[in-house]
């Protein structure tokens, strides 16, 4: 399976849960989902990283994503501060900014904050640790990354788990088909869990634990049995989108803050707020990929520590 279409199909989730109103009226199924795609990206992200690189060439590497970061997690505190959002700062000064910023982020740019010192850690094993074998140098990126999830409020603990899981998965050269077996049965454990996540025990689903390995492994499964099944067209544009998940992940909540506030005759018209949620999610996906052209195009892409966003 393409990697960009399970890329893709988690990015629309995330932007999904993400809407306001969408999560508001289905709180359970909110828990539900994020109990699931957060590990599965995380682990996407452990499994695609690339220890394998210079000191010069990691330095690139953090300014591509803490550049941004930075950037977009402190403009997205300063606008919860006005905004409705769910975690806003509250009050507005340098002192909580910087402490959301450096320590627990709020919003969705956590996860950036995740990767990067996960990826550190894991990075700076592999070159302090070259001339060990690889279970060896694993062993001791994982127990340091242990010791900062537990010790300090900077990581989670599943979130690191998830990552780490990733970098197991790469290291012994592991395939997406390989791990992830194709059939339309799939969709049944899938379905279950999710149920169960949602009526019967959210804690459980929050947990990333046990259901984040049966929710996203039948998930993966199913998308790998369904890929050979979409329309070439529509795989196209799923297989675009994955390869940009960056830049949408980047500049999507500039839309989801804003559609409450722009679209609010729609919640009128649509109690179930689906109409809200699949506009809101057209003009998220849409719009991101709109600010990214322009700041390719204008040459402005290295505010945000690159030369080019889009691929």
């Amino acid at each position: 399976m393409s990697i960009n279409l399970l890329r893709s199909i988690l990015i629309l989730l995330v932007i999904q849960i993400h809407i306001s109103p969408f999560t508001q009226a289905y709180p359970d199924l909110q828990h539900a989902v994020l109990g699931f795609i957060i590990p599965l990206f995380l682990f996407l992200t452990g499994y695609l990283f690339n220890a394998k690189k210079s000191y010069r060439q990691y330095a690139s590497y953090l300014l591509k994503f803490t550049v941004p970061y930075i950037v977009l997690e402190t403009a997205y505190l300063c606008l919860s501060a006005y905004l409705p959002v769910r975690d806003g700062i509250g009050e507005l000064t340098a002192g909580n900014v910087a402490y959301h910023l450096l320590i627990a982020p709020l919003g969705p740019y956590w996860y950036l904050h995740t990767m990067l010192i996960c990826g550190t850690i894991y990075f700076l094993s592999e070159k302090t640790f070259s001339k060990w074998k690889r279970g060896g140098t694993l062993a001791v990126a994982l127990s340091c990354a242990m010791a900062v999830a537990y010790l300090t409020p900077l990581i989670g603990v599943p979130a690191m788990l998830a990552f780490f899981a990733g970098v197991v998965a790469r290291k012994w050269e592991w395939t997406i088909d390989g791990l992830f077996h194709s059939s339309p049965w799939a969709a049944l454990p899938f379905f279950i869990t999710v149920v169960y996540g949602v009526s019967g025990d959210v804690a459980f689903a929050s947990q990333m634990s046990i259901y984040a390995v049966v929710a996203g492994a039948s998930f993966s499964s199913f998308l790998l049995w369904a890929e050979r099944r979409i329309p070439h067209r529509m795989l196209h544009v799923l297989a675009f989108i994955g390869a940009n998940t960056l830049p949408i992940y980047l500049f999507h909540p500039i839309f989801t803050m804003l559609a409450k506030k722009c679209l609010g005759v729609l919640l009128d018209i649509d109690g179930s707020v689906t109409l809200f949620s699949l506009i809101t999610l057209l003009i998220a996906v849409g719009g991101s990929l709109a600010i990214t052209v322009v700041l390719d195009r204008t040459g402005l892409s290295w505010l945000f520590g690159q030369r080019r966003l889009l691929r």
